[in-house]
């Protein structure tokens, strides 16, 4: 019951926030690009898309930007979407927005009672409510789970807790052993459905049986079985990849390799591991003799994955172009996590590894209790993920959600530590002490907010106010009866790449550019069109994109740009005699739109198509 009631208490938690003046009931307003290209893409399904066509038309324009997002979340939106059509008589396109806003508060929500669920398996007394409440008050799970964000971070969360939780059972040789092992593998392969940086937690779960496979027999390790433990949890995870891989790409695609997407090279990762414990089985010998025979083993199929997939081990990174790179370093969740004195320590740090540090000194304080008491096995699972989901976000603030799930389920365990001291005078103080330290990185961010240097105000309200999606999306009005009358859907060259997928859901326009790795070429393309200095080469990107309108937010930040370039020339007003400017209205000072003109007729009288034709 008192979890019950902690879930509602997450989802309320959103759904004020929801409330509050700015919230999504206020201003309708999705919180981010991706929430915004979800509900696209869920709405051109539930339009009549193919279920197997990735493809966002409204986006990089005029082909249409491939995606490599798959279809569990889509379909977490769109049955709760139809279900507002028929009870509500809402719109297809209402509909979608609003269960697209609820999605991630709902995830959240279950996010809490799978650790609970997990915890549980670790944690006597208070600490699996300890450990869900870790899981509500993370700042960045609270971050990517709002209300208002459609978004398959918080997915990816639960998966990776289901797995953990999973994995602790199966090494601590319960009743439900066996069947343990198979979930663990199975969420572990739910989560790389989802997005293959699930990896950074199924992986360490694989690779826990392996290590107890070695360590059979020592103190603290229940003897035998680990390997066949292993061989259940890579059996669970192929299959459930196999199952996305069915789900997610036609018949044609299924043995093709997407580095970025769930694909026949998630499936050989699983048979791989498979063979590997199914070949541990048949050794015999000590620790020294089962290391170098795994290792061994290890080696050989991890050479057999690269041959096959070289870029495996990169991810969606691998399928990262020159375009893209160049926009993904831009990025703030793709940055390392600030550690310098003030502004990280005090502030980027604390938000980013939250339950980190508690973790951490839960694994060095319980270990050698857990070795006297039978129970080292169980630590093996959230030891290797926490050490595999620490440097990855110290690298990529966006791995911290990942990071959450071990960090979260270990730290709560401070507080049930410090209240089993054989000092009882000791306790409560050791108890608080371990509360503080579970639950107060968080406010160190505050502290830091406080103290930090200011930033450069005047360019932040500027951004805030006149280049802000909402501001943009305020000019592309419905009725363009003024701009470019003669064009279906015509195409706008923006300057301001976040901004496409809000723009294109809320105009009537199709986007060139947008923050997507797959999208390089319309990255590079737009970044090449504002930084030219030469009008021919400007020109000839937005025939070839087939632009009727082009979009500048001035305040824009672009210090890269020379003088001459075609974006400090619109700045100061001096547009080529291609491009016309167009009257908007009540838009921000900083927002200026131009039309492109129809090439002029050749030397032989003929004239090529208009951008917008």
């Amino acid at each position: 019951m008192l979890v019950v009631a902690l879930v509602g208490l997450v989802v309320a938690r959103h759904v004020m926030d929801a409330l509050a003046a700015g919230g999504f009931f206020a201003t309708g307003l999705l919180v981010d690009s991706d929430s915004w290209t979800r509900v696209q893409r869920v709405l051109d399904l539930r339009q009549g898309a193919g279920w197997f066509d990735e493809t966002v038309l409204r986006l990089d324009a005029p082909s249409g930007l491939s995606l490599h997002w798959t279809r569990l979340l889509d379909v977490m939106i769109l049955l709760p979407a139809l279900a507002l059509e028929s009870a509500l008589g809402l719109a297809p396109r209402d509909a979608v927005l609003l269960a697209g806003a609820w999605v991630c508060p709902v995830l959240h929500g279950a996010c809490v009672a799978a650790a609970v669920h997990a915890a549980r398996a670790l944690w006597t007394g208070t600490g699996p409510v300890l450990a869900g409440l870790l899981v509500a008050g993370n700042p960045v799970v609270g971050g990517y789970s709002g209300f208002g964000r459609a978004d398959h971070h918080t997915l990816i969360l639960l998966a990776e807790l289901l797995a953990l939780g999973a994995a602790v059972r199966a090494a601590a040789w319960p009743a439900d052993a066996r069947g343990a092992a198979w979930r663990a593998g199975a969420f572990g392969g739910l989560g790389v459905w989802v997005s293959p940086e699930a990896l950074l937690v199924a992986a360490p779960v694989l690779a826990g049986f392996g290590v107890l496979w070695v360590a059979e027999g020592a103190r603290g390790l229940p003897p035998g079985g680990a390997a066949a433990q292993g061989l259940r949890a890579s059996l669970g995870f192929t299959l459930a990849v196999a199952a996305g891989v069915l789900c997610e790409h036609p018949p044609s695609g299924w043995l093709g390799g997407e580095y970025d997407k769930v694909s026949a090279q998630h499936v050989l990762i699983g048979a791989l591991a498979a063979a590997v414990f199914g070949a541990a089985r048949r050794v015999a010998g000590g620790p020294a003799r089962r290391a170098a025979m795994g290792g061994a083993a290890a080696a050989v199929a991890a050479g057999v994955l690269l041959l096959l997939r070289p870029h495996a081990l990169n991810a969606s990174l691998a399928s990262v172009d020159h375009g893209a790179a160049r926009f993904i370093s831009m990025v703030s969740e793709m940055r390392p996590v600030d550690l310098s004195p003030v502004s990280g320590l005090l502030g980027d740090a604390p938000v980013a590894l939250a339950a980190t540090p508690a973790a951490l000194l839960v694994l060095a304080l319980a270990a050698p209790g857990w070795r006297r008491e039978g129970r080292l096995a169980a630590a093996v699972p959230l030891g290797l993920a926490l050490a595999a989901t620490l440097p990855a976000t110290l690298l990529h603030r966006r791995f911290a959600l990942d990071l959450a799930a071990p960090a979260c389920l270990l730290a709560a365990g401070l507080p049930v530590l410090a209240l089993g001291l054989r000092r009882p005078e000791l306790r409560p103080a050791m108890a608080l002490l371990g509360m503080a330290v579970a639950f107060g990185t968080p406010l160190l961010a505050l502290l830091g907010a406080a103290v930090a240097p200011a930033r450069d105000a005047s360019q932040s309200v500027a951004f805030r106010e006149e280049c802000g999606a909402t501001a943009l999306a305020a000019t592309g009005r419905r009725d363009r009866s003024t701009v470019a009358p003669g064009s279906a859907d015509p195409v706008l060259l923006a300057n301001t790449i976040n901004t496409g997928p809000e723009l294109a859901w809320r105009t009537p326009f199709r986007l060139v550019g947008a923050p997507y790795h797959r999208g390089g070429g319309a990255i590079t393309d737009t970044f090449a069109f504002f930084d030219a200095t030469d009008d021919a080469a400007a020109r000839a990107i937005a025939e070839r994109r087939r632009a009727s309108l082009v979009l500048l937010c001035a305040p824009w930040p672009n210090e890269e740009a020379a003088a001459a370039s075609l974006l400090w020339r619109l700045r100061r007003g001096e547009a080529p005699e291609w491009m016309a400017p167009v009257d908007l209205p009540g838009a921000p000072a900083g927002v200026r739109l131009f039309e492109v003109r129809p090439p002029r007729p050749d030397a032989a009288g003929t004239q090529a198509p208009s951008p917008g034709g």
